[in-house]
């Protein structure tokens, strides 16, 4: 039997002169913010929202309910942003 075969892995590796570059990659960076303005606003609305519907039920579901519903404030204050950020990523 001889090793010389069409069928043998054939392996090839080529040094290319871009390693050193740098590859702009693009990242989806999700967060909130939470500057001064935006938390003294939340704070000031909080503090003078009424909480009796939550306060007062009998039922744990229903002041659940309410709760959740009272407190959709926070999103109006501090809104889930959503980013495309460029990083580079140097080549391997």
């Amino acid at each position: 039997m001889s090793d010389i075969a069409d069928h043998l892995p054939i392996v090839n590796n080529a040094q290319d002169k871009t390693t050193n570059l740098h590859i702009p990659k693009h990242v989806t960076k999700t967060y909130r913010d939470f500057n001064d303005c935006a938390i003294a606003s939340f704070t000031t609305e909080i503090s003078t929202t009424c909480w009796d519907n939550i306060v007062v039920s009998d039922d744990a579901s229903t002041s659940y309910r309410n709760f959740i519903s009272t407190f959709s404030m926070y999103h109006k204050y501090f809104p889930v942003i959503t980013k495309r950020v460029k990083t580079y990523q140097k080549c391997a």
